[in-house]
C-alpha cells in the first residue's frame, strides 16, 4: 500500500514523507506533534482499542483533530470468526477474533498465507468508550451511504450496503 501510495502521491506531484509504524505499539513521534492524524479502515485491526486512542491523544496537539473511517460494526458482525469461517450471521456482541479475505488482491500477487487475515470487531460502544477514555470527544459521526453510480458498477454490493452499512466516519477532538 506504501508503493501505491508513493506512486499516486508522484503522479499528482506532492511531497510527503510515508512512515510505518505498528498502530499497536506507541507511535514514534513527539507528543502534540500533529494537527491532525486520519486513519482509513485500520482500526478493526487493533485489539485494545482505548491504548491506540490514549496514544492518538498523545500526538495529536489540543487544537487537533483525529479523524477515522473504520469499518462499521454493523458491517463487521458478519464477519465470520475464526472458529466459524464460513458463517455468515451477524455476531455484533462478543469479542472472537474474525477472519476475512484481504481487500487488497486487486492490487497485486497476494501469497497463500496472506489471503485470509484476522481481524477485531468493535461495537459503537466499544469506539466512543475508547475516545472518552482517552480524554477526546467525538465532533462529528457520519455513515455514508453508497454512492448511486456504485449501483451500475457491482449492483450486489451496492444492494448489500444499502442493507448493512459498511463505513462509519468519525471525527475527533481534545476535549477543553
Amino acid at each position: 500500500m506504501i508503493a501505491i501510495s508513493r506512486q499516486k502521491a508522484a503522479e499528482r506531484g506532492v511531497q510527503i514523507d510515508f512512515r510505518i509504524a505498528d498502530v499497536r505499539e506507541p507511535l514514534p513521534f513527539n507528543g502534540a506533534e500533529f494537527d491532525l492524524v486520519f486513519t482509513a479502515t485500520a482500526l478493526h485491526y487493533v485489539e485494545d482499542l482505548p491504548s491506540l486512542f490514549r496514544e492518538i491523544a498523545r500526538v495529536t496537539k489540543t487544537s487537533g483533530h483525529f479523524i477515522a473511517s473504520v469499518l462499521h460494526p454493523m458491517s463487521t458482525a458478519y464477519f465470520p470468526t475464526v472458529e466459524t469461517e464460513n458463517r455468515r450471521e451477524p455476531q455484533y456482541f462478543g469479542k472472537p477474533a474474525r477472519s476475512v479475505e484481504t481487500p487488497w488482491l486487486d492490487y497485486g500477487e497476494v501469497p497463500a498465507e496472506g489471503r485470509r487475515i484476522v481481524c477485531h470487531h468493535h461495537t459503537i460502544a466499544d469506539y466512543f468508550d475508547a475516545i472518552a477514555s482517552a480524554g477526546l470527544r467525538v465532533t462529528n459521526l457520519c455513515e455514508p451511504e453508497p454512492p448511486a453510480e456504485y449501483a451500475s458498477q457491482n449492483s450486489s454490493r451496492y444492494e448489500e450496503a444499502m442493507r448493512v452499512p459498511v463505513y462509519l466516519i468519525l471525527k475527533v477532538e481534545h476535549q477543553t
